[in-house]
């Protein structure tokens, strides 16, 4: 990737160019003076643009677009039907495809997996998933450990073995939900629907939002829906760097993940606890991760199930100590279900953006994301655009009427006027 300081010495020395071509455009007497004025005049000021003009846009590059693979086969959300509209915003930049893991080869060539719902993945599929983060690779995890009835309002505890995968890293996806008194907003889904605040939707605004990571920055309210909070071992990260980049407001509590959703009756909070900061009940909602990790299957035997059963075997060629990477967990997966995308809007575009910043790091542009700052940088981009060539002709007119009357003034040239 190409570094911001050699961009930068790279758009001055084209500037420093375009300069060089406008004072020669200004001194030439020849018939193409006007031509090469426009071309400088354009690369003079569009110069400068063009990272802002081609921002959220690969095209131009094919060859570095990055694949993000979706995991599927354990009961995980599809790309297709359920997550349609999330997977379509990440594909405005990269490359999307399904990874099944107990194909060979799964995830040769993925450079992000996306793990989404509650999965229960064999242990041989797990040990593929974890070398593929130890080798560098990058992750987004968006887990359900409460798990949603498909009629009636019983919340269940998710069992699936995905939340003690990621436990072993020092990430913990809670087995609970997160009530916030602040929400101030009613809900719908399926056949239930209230105008009255429903708790179990948290509401987080940019006090809740981390205002320096680009992964979220840009974002001043997000809207979550039967989320669990998120808890860090810094003790197991080893040499990886967490960061909570969300979390709920100071009115907020817990409950069990094993707890009616129904939004009647109302919900008392319990008294909240306060600490030195006044954060009270504030809980963690997405947490980033940053560097090297260690194998969740160090000093283990991997689980191996064929035609003849189950068997323990010792893990051939294990990498124990990874390299550095970059993950995101967030403890929710229905937020960005298709079902929901009317009652929590922009949720898309916040996937796409902790996608942006798993696969590119702190240098992407939040605009690739496809909220507003694309929209807005394409309008300036044509502003100037029309400026210039109003300039550049109001000039070229200019210049033709001074060469045009120089040369009546020359010996043996035409003149429409008085001769002295």
């Amino acid at each position: 990737m190409t570094s911001r300081n050699e961009k930068k010495v790279g758009h001055e020395a084209d500037e420093t160019r375009a300069r060089g071509l406008a004072r020669a455009a200004w001194r030439s007497r020849g018939g193409r003076s006007g031509v090469v004025l426009v071309a400088a005049l354009a690369a003079m000021v569009f110069t400068p643009l063009l990272p802002f003009a081609t921002s959220g846009s690969r095209a131009a590059a094919p060859d570095s677009v990055k694949t993000i693979g979706f995991l599927t086969g354990h009961g995980e959300p599809s790309i297709e039907s359920e997550l349609s509209a999330a997977a379509e915003r990440v594909r405005r930049s990269y490359e999307v495809r399904e990874v099944v893991l107990s194909r060979p080869d799964a995830l040769a060539g993925v450079d992000v997996v996306v793990v989404a719902g509650s999965p229960d993945v064999p242990d041989s599929e797990l040990y593929a998933l974890d070398q593929f983060l130890m080798r560098g690779g990058d992750a987004v995890f968006l887990l359900d450990a409460a798990a949603m009835p498909a009629e009636g309002t019983q919340a269940l505890i998710s069992d699936a073995n995905i939340f003690g995968f990621l436990d072993v890293y020092g990430i913990t996806v809670n087995p609970d939900l997160v009530l916030d008194e602040s929400c101030a907003e009613g809900a719908e889904w399926g056949s239930v629907a209230t105008s009255a605040p429903y708790l179990c939707w948290p509401v987080v605004l940019e006090q809740g939002i981390s205002a320096v990571h680009p992964a979220v920055r840009d974002f001043p309210r997000l809207r979550f829906s039967w989320t669990s909070s998120i808890s860090i071992e810094v003790d197991r990260l080893g040499g990886a760097r967490p960061e909570v980049l969300v979390r709920s407001s100071p009115r907020s509590w817990t409950v069990s993940a094993y707890s009616d959703i129904a939004p009647f009756p109302a919900r008392t909070p319990p008294r909240l606890p306060e600490d030195a900061d006044g954060n009270g009940g504030s809980f963690p909602l997405v947490v980033a991760v940053e560097g090297p990790l260690t194998s969740a299957f160090s000093g283990k035997r991997v689980i191996v199930q064929d035609e003849s059963g189950a068997r323990f075997v010792d893990p051939v060629g294990m990498l124990e100590t990874g390299e550095p990477l970059r993950m995101v967990v967030v403890g929710n997966s229905l937020m960005f279900r298709d079902e929901l995308s009317e009652q929590l809007p922009g949720n898309a575009g916040f996937l796409a953006s902790l996608v942006d910043w798993v696969a590119e790091g702190a240098d992407v542009p939040i605009a690739s994301s496809g909220g507003p700052a694309p929209d807005g940088a394409r309008m300036r981009y044509l502003a100037v655009l029309a400026l210039v060539l109003v300039g550049a002709s109001l000039v070229i007119a200019r210049f033709g009427l001074a060469r045009a009357r120089g040369a009546s003034r020359r010996p043996g040239g035409r003149s429409r006027g008085p001769t002295r």
